[in-house]
């Protein structure tokens, strides 16, 4: 039963380090900005390197070239922790000021990191 108790501990001190749990709002200020895609396991979806783009008043740009350059732009909102994009829900359970995690109920997951700006 220990190691159990521990187990729960830890993963509560990842919880309250940085990421955004279920009962926390996503924070748009930290969403803002250039991220990239570095991965994923959705079939079909945008590839490695993909550059995804958040702005302020709510836009989505996401731009890739598979056989040719394609770029994607849509509304995002944000409501408690979920983040809506093309009337997909998504689920955030990471959003740090360098990474960001994206889910969604179908089993999709993109994992990206934060643009450093040169």
């Amino acid at each position: 039963m220990k190691a159990f108790d521990y187990l729960l501990l830890g993963v509560a001190l990842v919880a309250s380090h940085g990421l955004v749990r279920a009962d926390e709002k996503i924070d748009k200020a930290k969403l803002v900005g250039d991220w990239k895609l570095v991965k994923s396991n959705e079939i079909g979806g945008p590839p490695k390197g993909a550059s995804f783009k958040f702005t302020k008043d709510g836009k989505l740009v996401i731009e890739f070239d598979l056989d040719g350059p394609e770029k994607h732009e849509g509304a995002y909102a944000i409501e408690g922790d979920k983040l809506i994009y093309n009337a997909r829900q998504f689920t955030v359970p990471t959003l740090t000021d360098e990474k960001l995690i994206i889910e969604h109920k179908e089993g999709a997951k993109f994992e990206l990191e934060r643009v450093k700006k040169k």
